[in-house]
């Protein structure tokens, strides 16, 4: 999933030798069909199309995820990770329609060029859906694309911007 295309994602892929088809979802309709608002995560879904287990966080670098999917591709039984916090997914994905708009024209705007328009409307969505880590990391990739696209993805640095957000949060309460 990633807002800019499949020009962003090629070169992962590529870095996996993939030996699977790929679909790059620009809008973001997968994560509101399985409700979530955080990447990364996966859902399994069988050879016949069926979802065997849906959305839940996932990231393939984790030894635990692989191991939990590459047991479900073998034995076709999925079982999620003991002992690790997961957040659930909700009825719908974009909790608002208007963030959901407001994605969507970003989208629209990126393939005509117009990042800095885009980015108004990505931030115009987070506004209304402060804690959507899909819309929040969009952004984060627009503005900082040496973090996403260079080399490994810069997992600290994020961790570091949400650090940064919560404190600046925490002083305009304080205000």
């Amino acid at each position: 999933m990633d807002i800019q295309g499949a020009h962003r994602v090629r070169p992962w892929v590529e870095k996996a030798n993939a030996t699977y088809p790929v679909l790059v979802d620009k809008q973001a309709r997968v994560a509101a069909a399985f409700g979530v608002d955080y990447v990364p995560f996966a859902a399994l879904i069988d050879e016949n199309g069926m979802v065997v287990q849906s959305a839940f966080p996932s990231n393939i670098a984790d030894s635990r995820h692989r191991t939990a999917v590459s047991n479900w591709a073998h034995t076709g039984t999925f079982v999620e990770n003991a002992g690790e916090s997961t957040k659930r997914n909700k009825a719908g994905g974009f909790e608002s329609t208007d963030a959901e708009l407001y994605f969507s024209l970003a989208g629209q705007l990126l393939q005509t060029g117009e990042t800095a328009s885009a980015l108004v409307q990505l931030k115009n969505a987070l506004k209304l859906e402060p804690g959507n880590w899909v819309i929040k990391k969009q952004i984060w990739a627009i503005e900082n694309p040496e973090r996403f696209y260079k080399g490994n993805v810069d997992y600290k640095w994020q961790r570091t911007q949400l650090e940064s957000e919560k404190l600046a949060q925490t002083i305009n309460r304080d205000d």
